[in-house]
């Protein structure tokens, strides 16, 4: 169940979170990596599904924070769903993959970590994704849209 401080409904929901999502995504893509594991690549899939099909509120540019029935608006004030989905893109091909993080950076605007402060995968994903335009061609200079991964 999600957690009685964040879950107000009168039957307490079940379900999981965007931000967790995006953490379980980056660790089975690096388990991926080194594996091979067809389940590692089944778990992204299927966590990018989730994330794509069911969280992500067009309207607000963003994921929800929770699958609370409660909760439906998007946010995009936190970016760590975008690597995961960036990986998810390059196994799939699956075009909303690479377009949702696009449009939710595109939100977050000025607000992008600065290139100059580690902070891990969200600057890296940030700086990948910022050097594509908006319909996920790369930008002038940046090759192909694939490339700047």
């Amino acid at each position: 169940p999600i957690d009685r401080s964040e879950c107000k409904c009168e039957t307490q929901c079940v379900g999981g979170k965007s931000f967790m999502m995006g953490v379980v995504l980056e660790g089975m893509w690096a388990y991926y990596e080194v594996t091979g594991s067809h389940k590692a690549r089944e778990v992204i899939e299927r966590g990018a599904h989730w994330l794509a099909d069911y969280m992500w509120v067009e309207a607000d540019k963003g994921y929800k924070y929770s699958s609370c029935k409660a909760q439906t608006t998007g946010r995009n004030g936190d970016l760590m769903e975008l690597m995961g989905m960036g990986h998810a893109w390059e196994l799939t091909g699956r075009e909303d993959y690479l377009l949702q993080p696009l449009k939710q950076l595109a939100e977050y605007g000025e607000h992008l970590p600065d290139q100059h402060v580690p902070i891990g995968g969200q600057s890296r994903v940030g700086f990948r994704l910022a050097a594509l335009g908006p319909r996920g061609e790369a930008a002038a200079g940046c090759g192909q849209a694939s490339a700047a991964w």
